[in-house]
């Protein structure tokens, strides 16, 4: 648990730097776009009060394939596998997993935050708004930490598009995708 106030965590700071650009937006009244890269929830995982403690350790759920051998696997030593065994340690990554869900937990509250400002100025139903990643986390899966690898936890990203006018709420797409339709998508 870090002991600083909410306030002043780098996802609160960076969160509030995207509300100041969307309400000088909205002065100078012209396109924009606008990019709110959140550092977290990467390494080091230290959740914030009220987000600290949030998810019960004893409750996290291990993954099914913490002590995965990898026998026949390209992956068996990625990450550093075989030298760190904390991350095959049911015991230490489900405190892994609650300060990683407690910062995903942030993260989500001042994405609502963001969203709010857009409708508070009005900018809400026209504005293209696009949640993502760049990668995914393998909390312990396979015995593993962090990314770097094609598994479906380090490969399955999150990726909602919303713009009212044009996009059905709660639409979905099956077909897998890539980011690299991203940039098409906003150039339309």
């Amino acid at each position: 648990e870090l002991l600083m106030p909410a306030k002043y965590t780098m996802t609160a700071f960076q969160a509030n730097q995207a509300i100041d650009a969307i309400n000088r937006a909205k002065k100078i009244g012209k396109p924009f776009s606008i990019t709110c890269s959140f550092t977290f929830p990467h390494a080091p995982m230290l959740p914030t009060k009220p987000y600290a403690g949030m998810y019960p350790v004893d409750q996290m759920p291990v993954p099914a394939s913490i002590k995965d051998d990898m026998k026949n696997n390209p992956y068996q030593d990625a990450n550093g596998r075989l030298g760190k065994s904390e991350y095959s340690d049911s015991v230490k990554i489900r405190y892994m997993m609650a300060d990683y869900f407690a910062l995903v937990t942030e993260i989500d509250a001042y994405v609502g935050e963001i969203l709010a400002a857009l409708k508070k100025n009005g900018l809400d139903k026209n504005t293209l708004v696009i949640f993502t990643s760049d990668h995914g986390e393998m909390l312990g899966s396979h015995g593993m930490r962090e990314k770097n690898v094609f598994l479906e936890e380090s490969a399955r990203i999150p990726l909602l598009i919303r713009l009212p006018q044009a996009i059905k709420a709660g639409a979905r797409v099956s077909q897998p995708i890539s980011n690299m339709n991203l940039f098409a998508t906003i150039l339309d």
